[in-house]
């Protein structure tokens, strides 16, 4: 009977170690409701909109942008498995659609705490991410996770938004909805910018081009 007991031990112990080290990763979507229901999809209202699995019935994601959840502490033994999760839906996002993510929001709602080395990989993560132009945000943050991303973290995340105004944003931000609306805001930022570079180049063009004709006998 006591071999017994301790073969559970051993096997309840290995089940534990394996969920720690490979903790469950959830993609989130919202339910599609109708205008007027408190989950309304339409992003600028601040109301927040219920996120569950995505592969529930009824649920929509978010346009270009992957939100996920992980189950459990976040630390040396699993920060790979979360890193790797999100490079396999960022690949397979852009052979299903052409194009790459415009952000990645981690809910961070289930993460009771968090160890340097799973800070140091998010550094990364966020440094590697907008190389390529993806925003990535951690939202519903609380107790020492939250601490840890106020201070090490955000000043990173805000990095590469596009103005000062979204930045400054990113401190009074929490819920996923609201860095949703940060990420379709700084696109629409840099669509302007792109857009009003594109028109200066173009008057510096016709300046030239004038300057020339005046300038032939």
């Amino acid at each position: 009977a006591g071999g017994g007991m301790v073969i559970a031990v051993i096997v309840s112990l290995s089940l534990i170690l394996y969920q720690v080290v490979n903790p469950d990763i959830t993609q989130l979507g919202y339910r599609a409701v109708t205008d007027g229901d408190d989950n309304s999809p339409d992003t600028t209202d601040h109301r927040a909109r219920k996120w569950v699995n995505a592969h529930n019935q009824g649920t929509v994601q978010e346009d270009g942008i992957l939100v996920c959840r992980l189950e459990g502490p976040l630390f040396y033994a699993n920060v790979e498995s979360l890193q790797e999760w999100i490079d396999e839906q960022e690949l397979l996002y852009e052979e299903e659609h052409g194009r790459p993510f415009k952000g990645i929001i981690l809910s961070a709602a289930a993460i009771p705490f968090m160890d340097t080395t799973a800070v140091l990989t998010l550094e990364e993560m966020i440094k590697s991410y907008a190389e390529r132009g993806i925003l990535f945000f951690a939202a519903n943050t609380f107790g020492q996770t939250g601490r840890i991303i106020a201070n090490r973290l955000e000043e990173k995340m805000s990095d590469r938004l596009k103005t000062e105004s979204l930045k400054q944003r990113v401190r009074n931000s929490s819920t996923i909805d609201d860095f949703v609306r940060l990420i379709n805001e700084n696109q629409t930022a840099a669509g302007a910018r792109r857009m009003l570079l594109s028109r200066s180049f173009t008057n510096i063009k016709e300046v030239q081009n004038s300057r020339s004709k005046d300038a032939d006998p």
